[in-house]
């Protein structure tokens, strides 16, 4: 998996119609990384970041969805909000306290 090319846009459709161009950047730039292995996308999409007034992710239940947890806007530190929403996600799934959780909660 590769990604990158990120840039503000204006609607969905014109984001969108810049996937292949973008993919086709991705695939160049991996295939000059690794010349010996031959690249074949199985897939390109294009998301949207989300960003919260505080910098941090949102990761919780919400209502009307308590079987799911979400974890959302991880932002420019996704690595790092990924291993601590992973840490929340075992305890949540396992119905146990999180101390940190409260940090994260949609209503904060």
């Amino acid at each position: 998996m590769i990604g990158g090319g990120d840039e503000n846009f204006v609607s969905a459709e014109k984001r969108d119609a810049l996937i292949g161009a973008k993919a086709r950047q991705l695939q160049g730039k991996l295939e000059r990384m690794f010349p010996e292995i031959k690249i074949e996308p199985a897939l390109a999409w294009a998301g949207t970041f989300g960003d919260t007034k505080d910098g941090l992710p949102y990761i919780g239940s919400l209502p009307y969805a308590r079987n799911i947890l979400f974890t959302l806007c991880y932002g420019a530190n996704g690595t790092n909000f990924a291993m601590i929403g992973a840490n929340l996600a075992r305890n949540w799934a396992r119905e146990k306290e999180n101390s940190d959780a409260r940090l994260f909660a949609f209503d904060r």
